[in-house]
């Protein structure tokens, strides 16, 4: 029992954030689909089957979720912050992106409700053109401003600043996560675990929700339409960008804020990740700027 009571006193409430909302979310979602069903899978499974499975379900949905869905994610995440950096450069060069970007929008706008006119193809593929759209507007925007280097110096982004420390980019999001769980950022007295786990949340629930519309088109439940998860699903990924935004910013001006960060860099060089040698040429940025 000692062991077992060690175990449970390490649990921390962004543990049980992470491990145990997916599975609560699976659940609740398949009692909307099938409600009669899980009557029957109550009175048929005995209650501690039902937990320890609910543990490894949990297990299994967070280790896809970290390993599948958050990589992609953070990409669409480093994209956002080198547009935010390119608009921040001056007037003109924001002027230009804005424009840039409601002429994309006008176009799927307006594709959208031709096709939706004329019946070319249903408002689900709508949808999901509309959505993978989105994704490559903030890639092409990425791509225009690749001409300019100096939207780096003003970028807050962890791993923009990981790079000027000379960290290959394939290995930048993993020094990234060897920082985090060093605690390196203790001085900013934030409990970064709970709110990278509450900031997951969004994500996981647009996980849940696309496998809910994917199952309830399967099934062909009456009660619930498929397109209902998906734009929920939708709305959810997008909410899930300004609380990461902000948190992963605050990360990327304390780094910035160290004139000499030999502690973060000999935490990579322990785990084997390469960095310069020296000091980068960076620009500090103020922690309230």
């Amino acid at each position: 029992m000692g062991s077992a009571e060690k175990f449970f006193e390490k649990i921390t409430l962004a543990d049980i954030v992470r491990y145990m909302y997916g599975p609560v979310l699976l659940l609740f979602l398949f009692v909307i689909i099938k409600p009669c069903a899980m009557e029957e899978v109550f009175e048929d499974i005995p209650p501690s089957i039902i937990v320890l499975g609910s543990l490894l379900l949990g297990l299994g949905v967070y280790t896809l979720h970290r390993s599948i869905v958050i990589p992609i994610h953070h990409a669409i995440l480093c994209q956002l912050f080198k547009i935010y950096s390119l608009c921040r450069m001056g007037k003109e060069r924001r002027k230009k992106y804005v424009v840039a970007t409601c002429f994309i929008i006008g176009i799927l706008v307006i594709i959208t409700i031709a096709a939706l006119v004329w019946n070319c193809i249903p408002l689900f593929m709508c949808l999901i053109i509309s959505f993978i759209s989105y994704i490559v507007t903030l890639l092409i925007m990425s791509l225009i401003g690749d001409r300019h280097n100096d939207w780096k110096k003003a970028s807050t982004n962890p791993v923009t600043i990981l790079g000027e420390w000379g960290v290959p980019w394939q290995l930048r999001i993993i020094s990234y996560t060897i920082l985090r769980r060093a605690n390196f950022f203790k001085e900013m007295n934030r409990n970064l675990n709970l709110e990278h786990a509450l900031n997951g949340i969004p994500v996981m629930t647009f996980e849940g929700l696309v496998v809910a519309a994917f199952y309830s088109a399967t099934v062909r439940c009456p009660e619930v339409q498929p397109l209902v998860f998906i734009c929920l699903a939708i709305l959810f990924f997008i909410l899930s960008y300004p609380s990461a935004f902000i948190l992963h910013s605050l990360e990327g001006r304390y780094m910035r804020r160290y004139s000499k960060p030999q502690h973060g860099w000999r935490l990579l060089k322990d785990a084997g990740i390469p960095v310069c040698d020296t000091q980068p040429k960076t620009e500090p940025i103020s922690m309230m700027r």
